[in-house]
């Protein structure tokens, strides 16, 4: 599977996020190092998924992350925008359609987008990075504490074991 790319421009206290593609753990390591170097000026977030096509757990539980970040800053959740029935289905899953302002479609004006640099990760890094990530997203509701329980218990082994041979 092809991994997609993450743009982000930013205008005054205001960041906006663009996923293009597939985007899958193997990009996270940018996507997780951008979220904990943004300025703290910024406060409004605004997640573009117009041209995504799939969003793994990795990725979810890095925008639990950013609803985190956003929720400190400002009291507001990001502002999600997803035409797609398959990503909105993983949302409602997932319960991100209580936390996250979702909706269908925008009118962008924003064209300054730069790319995220991927990353360079190790696969101890990217254990750590994806053991976080579902984190994250277990500790948004029950429901996901039960779902990604296996998860949780595979990389918590795989991370603390320093075995992180699969990734």
């Amino acid at each position: 599977m092809q991994s997609g790319k993450i743009l982000y421009t930013m205008c005054e206290n205001t960041c906006i996020i663009k996923m293009v593609g597939k985007i899958v753990y193997k990009i996270s390591p940018g996507f997780d190092s951008f979220l904990q170097q943004i300025d703290s000026i910024v406060n409004i977030f605004i997640v573009d998924l117009i041209e995504a096509e799939y969003l793994d757990s990795t990725n979810l539980g890095l925008l639990a992350k950013l609803l985190s970040i956003s929720s400190l800053r400002s009291g507001s959740p990001p502002i999600l925008i997803s035409p797609h029935k398959n990503i909105n289905e993983i949302f409602k899953n997932v319960g991100f359609f209580k936390l996250f302002t979702i909706v269908d479609s925008w009118k962008n004006t924003y064209t300054d987008f730069k790319e995220l640099p991927q990353g360079t990760y190790t696969k101890e890094n990217l254990g750590e990075i994806m053991l976080q990530a579902h984190e994250d997203l277990s500790q948004l509701n029950e429901e996901n504490k039960i779902q990604f329980e296996n998860v949780l218990t595979f990389l918590n082994k795989e991370v603390k074991g320093n075995t992180a041979s699969t990734f």
